[in-house]
């Protein structure tokens, strides 16, 4: 689960992409201006709630497919010496540096995720990259569905 209040003090795995200017619906300074108090987080929408649902059981299936066991992890950590990198894994692979993002791709997102790896949005690849500089991973899935 997401903990707003470590968050708050770094840039977390979904807000690194805003900072590039690759974020979807966070800019640059709306970041700042989050991250100052000024605006609200998020507000929950029946597709982030029901992709929230949705999250461990796509693990499972990843695991499935690929014959890697998982650890669900989805717990906000701050990286030990670089504070200002907050991260959230959805799952990591046992035994292997290897992480696992899981996104619930909902109809109204499809046209922005594509059938090959070069098509998964910028802001997802981004997230994956921090997470892997954060646990000092070589690889980072992202399991899509």
């Amino acid at each position: 689960m997401v903990d707003e209040n470590k968050r708050a003090l770094a840039i977390g795995g979904s807000e690194i992409a805003a900072i590039f200017g690759v974020h979807d619906y966070l800019d640059e300074f709306s970041l700042w201006a989050r991250k100052k108090g000024e605006l609200p987080p998020q507000e929950e929408n029946p597709r982030i709630r029901l992709g929230t649902f949705l999250q461990q059981g796509i693990a499972a299936y990843y695991s499935h497919l690929t014959g890697n066991q998982t650890e669900w992890r989805d717990k906000t950590e701050r990286h030990p010496e670089y504070k200002f990198m907050a991260y959230s894994p959805d799952a990591v692979v046992v035994g292997q540096r290897r992480g696992v993002d899981v996104k619930y791709v909902s109809f109204d997102q499809s046209p922005y995720w594509g059938k090959t790896i070069e098509d998964i949005p910028p802001r997802a690849v981004m997230q994956a990259w921090w997470y892997m500089a954060a646990l000092d991973y070589l690889f980072w899935d992202i399991a899509g569905i």
